[in-house]
């Protein structure tokens, strides 16, 4: 597919790595959609229907590449945040749910709608990449916003991005696993999401107790 991806790596080992401090992978390493699309698609199909992934894939691209963001970061995103399903609901009294999981007015759910409608999916995708410029809410921006922010440091926007806090920008640019003070926040997030847009799936990732461990990141316990 075209637009702002551009390549990568068709044959993606899948192995976990820590990333740290400021570490992130080059673009030119990253797997290529196709072959992201491909191996995620099983735990995709475990929320959506086929269908449902059908329109998931071309209003990620769709949205991705009309803000300028490489869709790939948007679907690794989605993968880390709700396994790329539609019909969830976060732990946070409902203010968030499927795909991107962005608290942003109106972000769309699908928790209790099955088949999920178009205009749903497109609110979700789109509180995630665009975000909101409406107050009142713990992560404004998205992660477009963030790019632009972070001069393009795809490491620093995805840990704006989980962070939150409107545009004070991030807690550490030396250490994306800082969260500061934020509390519904993962410090393993970047790190996470940089793994799979090398084409690590999510049994091969490592939950957050785990990585705090294995990759020395810091605990904001």
């Amino acid at each position: 597919m075209s637009g702002v991806n551009s390549g990568g790596n068709s044959n993606p080992s899948g192995t976990f790595q820590c990333y740290k401090g400021s570490q992130f992978p080059e673009k030119s390493t990253w797997a290529t959609w196709d072959a992201l699309w491909k191996i995620n698609l099983p735990d995709m199909k475990q929320d959506n229907s086929d269908a449902e992934n059908e329109m998931v894939a071309s209003t990620i691209q769709s949205i991705a590449n009309a803000a300028g963001v490489d869709p790939r970061i948007v679907l690794a995103q989605a993968m880390q945040e709700t396994k790329g399903g539609l019909h969830k609901v976060a732990g946070d009294g409902k203010q968030s749910y499927g795909i991107l999981q962005c608290k942003v007015p109106n972000p769309g759910d699908c928790s209790t709608v099955k088949p999920c409608p178009q205009s749903e999916i497109t609110k979700m995708i789109n509180g995630g990449v665009l975000g909101s410029s409406t107050g009142g809410t713990a992560q404004e921006p998205g992660i477009a916003a963030w790019m632009t922010k972070e001069n393009g440091n795809v490491g620093a926007a995805l840990r704006g991005y989980n962070t939150g806090g409107g545009t004070a920008g991030i807690p550490n640019l030396n250490d994306f696993s800082d969260v500061g003070a934020a509390t519904y926040t993962t410090p393993s997030y970047v790190s996470s999401v940089g793994n799979r847009l090398m084409g690590v799936t999510d049994a091969n990732i490592p939950q957050q107790a785990g990585q705090l461990s294995q990759c020395g990141f810091h605990d904001p316990a």
